[in-house]
């Protein structure tokens, strides 16, 4: 089965919006997590539906490609050859996550209206979904 990838919301509780490249691998790690909080980490963390703005959408375009040659790269690493091709991918990949954040913040407030809408009644206080109303 191919995981669900893209831009999602809530993926960590203190940032709203990051790239997921494993969405039911990141559901089954809230096991993990304080069992007080997992229902509310599994209403909050879902794929962001948009529409996003154009440089935002690039740079989750470009999270998914550079994701996908690591995780190749990652399944061939046995060879010496492949881990620094592994070494190679995962620069890229950190190389798109940091453009992500760019875009994420140079849309911010469009961003936070997106949030607002397709996450309604979020306790999200700016730092955290574990505000004092959440728990």
């Amino acid at each position: 089965m191919t995981p669900i990838r893209g831009l999602a919301l809530h993926v960590y509780h203190t940032q709203l919006f990051s790239f997921c490249y494993d969405f039911e691998g990141r559901q089954r790690r809230f096991e993990y997590k304080n069992p007080a909080e997992v229902p509310l980490r599994l209403r909050l963390f879902k794929m962001v539906v948009g529409p996003l703005p154009p440089a935002v959408a690039e740079a989750v375009a470009a999270c998914e490609v550079a994701y996908a040659v690591y995780d190749q790269t990652s399944a061939a690493s046995v060879q010496s050859k492949a881990a620094f091709s592994q070494a190679e991918a995962a620069a890229a990949y950190d190389g798109a996550a940091d453009a992500l954040d760019r875009a994420l913040v140079a849309n911010w407030p469009e961003m936070l209206a997106l949030h607002e809408r397709e996450c309604p009644d979020c306790p999200w206080d700016g730092e955290t979904i574990f505000s004092k109303e959440a728990l």
